[in-house]
């Protein structure tokens, strides 16, 4: 009967691991990718691989957050600058209310002899090169470390995010797709059935119940069959999405690897709060703030540059060649009364290191406590897939047996639709619990920072 041929094909279906592309997938083109993006090679299942590098290249998010690193890494060369030597080239053009002049006394006479114009003109140039700030430019170039740093550490963490993302919807799509062809095949059995009823129903040997029971059954079917499919498109759409494609492009998924943990807890644990993006760039924003307070401190000290140059002042009453001249000489600042601004500044920076210190400790036990669920959910699913896996085997022989009773007419047609219905709930949780093992296994190596 039609009903035994199709038990051996969902068995090897459920042998070849979880959502197999030959068994499971209906065939299709290649997906085209968007200019700039990394897609499978024609005639190539796309690999989850291929898939979280495809999502990273064109990934927004993750765009913002480079452009953000290459903000922060624009003011390291910015403070880094602060060492090099300033030059200065500069114009004036004085008009006096009216010309400068000297008291001469000679020989007894007193007289005022004007030294300027009431109007002149002047050129110079001139370097000016830290000598001492007090390590105010030492902390500031630190502090645009730190801050690099941590933006780069954030846009790891953005990449690891989407990768984990493309992980999970190639996952999902390859459950859809496991999960309408598990519909398709419990619609077919109980359209073998419903044929059955029939010829059974016209040689007189059931009454007209079996075959409406039947025909109930099959419908439910096929409204399931209809929301898989839906799922399927549903899934096909977002993964598209994510991967810069047009929504209704083809998917081609190549099977997935089987998932190993072989770290404990404990090593894993470990493993996450020592490579973790994110902890490291919170720290790196409590170092920068550090640094920035200690910065601001060294600007109530003493500044001492060197200075030189050369200058011009146009006067008709300087001689040619005394209009002009090199200068050079050590120019000492101190600010000693600024309102309170740099202390202000100083004990802003100071508090946000604290709250970041904080906040960093905080993030380290969250982060414990989620490698520790992810861990947990990484036995549950692995012991509900041997359960799946058991429970399936039973149902597909209670639907032998069921089978075999109904034929010598030792079981009601109602048994075997349950036994049917059994076997297909059977396969679909099997199905969504080898979906969830490989989630839990992708995200384990997320927060192992190893995606």
């Amino acid at each position: 009967m039609r009903q035994k041929t199709l038990l051996p094909a969902l068995l090897a279906a459920i042998a070849s691991g979880l959502f197999p592309a030959a068994a499971l997938e209906p065939p299709a083109e290649d997906a085209q990718a968007a200019p700039g993006i990394t897609a499978a090679a024609p005639g190539t299942p796309e690999t989850l691989e291929e898939a979280a590098d495809a999502a990273a290249a064109g990934s927004l998010p993750l765009r913002s957050a480079h452009e953000l690193t290459e903000a922060a890494r624009a003011n390291l060369d910015a403070a880094r600058g602060r060492r090099l030597p300033t030059v200065t080239l500069s114009a004036n053009h004085l008009r006096l209310d009216r010309e400068l002049g000297m008291n001469v006394s000679l020989f007894g006479f007193s007289a005022s002899v004007p030294i300027t114009d009431d109007k002149t003109t002047g050129f110079a140039a001139s370097a000016a090169l830290p000598l001492f700030t007090g390590g105010r430019i030492t902390k500031t170039i630190e502090a645009g470390e730190a801050g690099a740093k941590s933006a780069e550490l954030t846009e790891a963490a953005s990449r690891s995010d989407i990768r984990l993302k493309a992980a999970e919807l190639f996952i999902s799509v390859k459950e859809a797709r496991a999960l309408l062809s598990a519909a398709r095949i419990h619609e077919a059995a109980l359209e073998a059935h419903l044929a059955r009823a029939k010829a059974r129903f016209r040689k007189g040997m059931a009454v007209k119940n079996e075959v409406y029971a039947a025909e109930a059954a099959l419908e439910t079917a096929r409204d399931s069959t209809i929301t898989a499919d839906t799922a399927v498109k549903t899934a096909e759409s977002a993964y598209n999405r994510l991967l810069g494609r047009p929504l209704d492009s083809p998917v081609s998924l190549a099977p997935l690897p089987e998932p190993v943990v072989t770290d404990t807890l404990a090593e894993l644990t470990d493993k996450a709060v020592r490579s973790s993006s994110r902890l490291g760039s919170i720290s790196e924003k409590a170092r920068a703030a550090r640094a920035t307070s200690v910065a601001e401190k060294a600007g109530l000290l003493p500044q001492a540059s060197l200075v030189g140059g050369w200058v011009r002042q146009n006067s008709q009453y300087l001689n040619q060649g005394h209009r002009s001249g090199w200068v050079a000489g050590v120019v000492l600042s101190w600010n000693v009364f600024d309102g309170g601004i740099r202390s202000s500044l100083a004990r802003s920076s100071e508090r946000t290191a604290a709250a970041l210190t904080a906040a960093r400790d905080e993030e380290e036990s969250v982060l414990r406590l989620a490698v520790r669920t992810a861990w947990l959910k990484w036995e549950e699913t692995e012991s509900r897939k041997r359960a799946a896996d058991a429970s399936l085997r039973s149902a597909e022989e209670n639907l032998r047996v069921s089978e075999r009773r109904f034929e010598t007419g030792l079981a009601l047609h109602t048994e075997v639709l349950d036994a049917e219905s059994l076997r297909e709930a059977a396969q679909a949780r099997l199905v969504r619990a080898e979906g969830e093992r490989q989630r839990a296994y992708y995200r384990l190596r997320r927060l192992a920072n190893t995606i």
